[in-house]
C-alpha cells in the first residue's frame, strides 16, 4: 500500500484487478471523517470521478498502457487544500498481459512461415520460440509484423514446435502463447514428366517438399552427363541446359540425402514433353 504524505489524511493505494481486452485497475482509499463531504479522484490533471465516502474502491478500465497516467485525491478540509500521494499505475512494475492466439506454421519449401493473429492489445515486438532437439524453448528471432519467416530450421528435427509472446511499448510481456507442431519430414514426389512450356502448369521438375539434410538433386541426359544439380528442394529444373532449351527426351535424376546418419539415394527418370 502506498500511503499519502503525512500531512495528508488520505491514503491511495492500487492493484491490478485484471488484464482481459482491457487492462481494470481497482484503486482503494482511505480518508478520515472529520468534516468530510467529498473528495475527487483526479486523473491526468483532469477530474474523473467524484469520491462521497471516505473509505471505498473504484474499478477504471483503460484501452492502452500508456493511459495509466498520474492519478491522485483530493478533497477541500477546512478550507485547506488536501491531497493524497499522486501514483502512476505500474510505474517502474510491469504485468502480465493475455496470451495471443496460437500461430499458424505452413512448411514452404526448407522454411516455415509463422502468421499471427492481432494480439489482444497493440504489440511492439512479438517473440518467436521453437523448441530444440533437446525439447528445450529457445527464442530463434522477433517480428513487428504479424508475420515471422523460420529459415534456420535443421534437417536434424522431425518436426518444429512453436510459442510465441509479445511486449508492448510499455514493457508488459504477455503470457507465452499455446504450441503448434509442423512435421519437418521430407517428401520425395518426383513426377514422371513435365512439361516446360510456360504455360504455369507443371512447368519446373520439383522432386518434393519439405526439409531434407543435404539434400542434392542431379539430372542426366541419356549419354551420362550432368545437365542440371541443385542442393535445394524448392529450386528445380526448367528443362534448360546452358541457357538453352533441352530436347524431349526422359532423363535420368538421382536425390540424394541424409537421414539418421545414413546416406538416403533415389533414382528414376523424368520425361520432359514439349
Amino acid at each position: 500500500m502506498v500511503y499519502s504524505e503525512e500531512v495528508s489524511s488520505i491514503a491511495l493505494n492500487y492493484e491490478l484487478a485484471s488484464v482481459t481486452d482491457l487492462i481494470s485497475i481497482s484503486y482503494s482509499w482511505q480518508t478520515n471523517n472529520r468534516n468530510f463531504v467529498e473528495a475527487v479522484f483526479t486523473q491526468n490533471g483532469n477530474a474523473f470521478f467524484t469520491i462521497t465516502e471516505e473509505l471505498g474502491t473504484e474499478i477504471i478500465d483503460y484501452m492502452l498502457c500508456t493511459d495509466l497516467t498520474e492519478v491522485y485525491i483530493e478533497k477541500v478540509e477546512n478550507n485547506v487544500d488536501v491531497r493524497s500521494l499522486s501514483l502512476i499505475p505500474f510505474e517502474n512494475a510491469n504485468f502480465s498481459l493475455p496470451q495471443m492466439e496460437t500461430p499458424q506454421a505452413l512448411l514452404d519449401g526448407a522454411n516455415v512461415n509463422l502468421t499471427f493473429s492481432n494480439p489482444p492489445f497493440p504489440f511492439e515486438t512479438i517473440i518467436v520460440y521453437r523448441k530444440n532437439s533437446q525439447d528445450n524453448l529457445e527464442q530463434i528471432g522477433s517480428t513487428t509484423t504479424l508475420n515471422y519467416a523460420d529459415v534456420g530450421v535443421s534437417g536434424n528435427l522431425t518436426q518444429a514446435c512453436y510459442q510465441t509472446e509479445y511486449i508492448d511499448e510499455c514493457g508488459n510481456t504477455a503470457l507465452i502463447s499455446e504450441e503448434v507442431c509442423i512435421s519437418l519430414e521430407g517428401l520425395l514426389s518426383p513426377p514422371t514428366a513435365f512439361t516446360p512450356n510456360q504455360d504455369g502448369i507443371n512447368d519446373v521438375f520439383y522432386v518434393g517438399s519439405g526439409i531434407f539434410n543435404e539434400f542434392q538433386l542431379q539430372i542426366f541426359n541419356k549419354w551420362g552427363s550432368l545437365i542440371f544439380y541443385s542442393k535445394d528442394i524448392t529450386i528445380g529444373w526448367n528443362g534448360d541446359f546452358n541457357n538453352q532449351e533441352a530436347p524431349r527426351d526422359t532423363y535420368q535424376y538421382k536425390i540424394s540425402y541424409q537421414k539418421d546418419d545414413r546416406l538416403i539415394i533415389t533414382t528414376g527418370t523424368v520425361t520432359l514433353i514439349r
